[in-house]
């Protein structure tokens, strides 16, 4: 499911490719990093947002992991990419736990919150320029097509996890 600000909307009903979905994902990613970054404090904005864009991150690596890379590692094409983008996941993990962790009312919150962002903006470039392209050559058509359906129910399987 496509979680748009007012609920989520199937991505197979909008009819989109598995690029077109992860891509979408990552507008949601970007457009939540850019707002946890503006906050001040400890405030409920800030707790909010951070809970969201951790909730989306979480949710998103996971799904992708299962439904995009998977299949991806288990090809000589993509394999290299995939493990690669595997470990980038570990390490914005990484980072979006020492954020939880992290005083909120801290001056260093921001400065750890604009280092864990340049880390998943790096990591979705990379993605969106490079990988899909691979993924593109290296998976057929069909299973392209069907990478959408599991991408959603992972994601909100894992969504509902939390």
């Amino acid at each position: 499911m496509k979680h748009f600000p007012f609920g989520p909307v199937p991505a197979m009903a909008l009819g989109m490719t598995i690029f077109e979905r992860l891509r979408a994902d990552h507008d949601v990613q970007r457009t939540l990093m850019k707002l946890v970054v503006k906050t001040h404090g400890d405030s409920r904005g800030r707790q909010e947002l951070f809970e969201r864009l951790k909730k989306a991150m979480e949710a998103h690596a996971e799904a992708e992991e299962r439904a995009f890379y998977a299949p991806l590692l288990s090809t000589e094409l993509g394999r290299e990419h995939a493990a690669h983008s595997v470990k980038e996941h570990e390490e914005i993990r990484s980072k979006l736990e020492e954020l939880a962790e992290h005083d909120m009312s801290s001056s260093g919150w921001v400065a750890k919150a604009k280092v864990l962002c340049e880390l998943n903006e790096h990591h979705m470039d990379e993605e969106e320029h490079q990988i899909f392209q691979v993924a593109g050559k290296a998976l057929s058509a069909e299973e392209q097509r069907g990478m959408v359906k599991e991408f959603d129910a992972y994601y909100e399987q894992a969504q509902a996890a939390e």
